[in-house]
């Protein structure tokens, strides 16, 4: 995923911290904002989450306007190991 490929986990953090976005997208994927919904409870690891979404942007969206308005926005919940996103 493309997020996950661009987050850099703060060293010496506890592994099992997770943070959830929500994220909006505008068509092409562009990511308009990434708002943080439910704080690890670390900062470093909040900052680093938000940096590797906005880094992602754009994130790849489907190019039939109908199915984009399905991934207009994001629940995020990132944590080290996996990403799970569900459409909004």
């Amino acid at each position: 995923m493309a997020i996950q490929q661009r987050w850099r986990y703060p060293p010496g953090t506890d592994p099992k911290l997770t943070c959830k976005f929500v994220i909006q997208l505008a068509p092409g994927g562009m990511v308009l904002t990434a708002k943080l919904m439910d704080s690890s409870g670390n900062i470093a690891v909040d900052r680093s989450a938000k940096q590797a979404i906005l880094l992602a942007s754009p994130l790849p969206v489907p190019n039939n306007p109908a199915l984009f308005d399905n991934f207009r926005v994001l629940n995020l919940t990132m944590r080290p190991q996996d990403i799970v996103s569900d459409a909004v």
